[in-house]
């Protein structure tokens, strides 16, 4: 598996929820993409997601260093959507984007759309490098 940065899978990680809310234009996705809109020095716009991010990914990652997996990466992201699903009174949307990121006890991805998809936003995100995210309501 190939490393990538804290800040890339970030990166990842709202182009999978962007893809989201092209498809779905929930409001809900949609507000936590504005959350996560960041600003040229590296902060977000509300800046608890941010913080939310590096905790999600210490709870995931096996070992420590500025560096993760993909499978990392993925794992985190759930960690990061279930802190926002229970912190914003269990949004449907967000409930139902977590049940495609489900992960088996010997750690595969169980849905391979989902799977297929985050590594495309991988793929993005390394495109989009100098480009940050843009949220649709800003």
């Amino acid at each position: 598996m190939n490393k990538m940065t804290r800040l890339r899978a970030f990166n990842a990680m709202t182009n999978l929820l962007d893809d989201n809310y092209q498809k779905t234009k929930s409001d809900n996705v949609g507000v936590l993409l504005g959350g996560m809109q960041q600003f040229e020095d590296g902060g977000t716009f509300d800046p608890a997601m941010w913080y939310e991010w590096i905790e999600s990914i210490e709870k995931v990652r096996k070992l420590n260093g500025d560096e993760l997996t993909e499978l990392e990466g993925f794992k985190a992201m759930k960690k990061f959507l279930e802190l926002y699903y229970n912190h914003i009174s269990k949004p449907y949307d967000i409930r139902r984007i977590l049940k495609t990121l489900e992960v088996s006890s010997d750690d595969k991805p169980i849905n391979s759309d989902a799977w297929n998809l985050w590594f495309k936003c991988i793929k993005k995100a390394i495109e989009d490098e100098d480009k940050p995210y843009k949220s649709p309501f800003v």
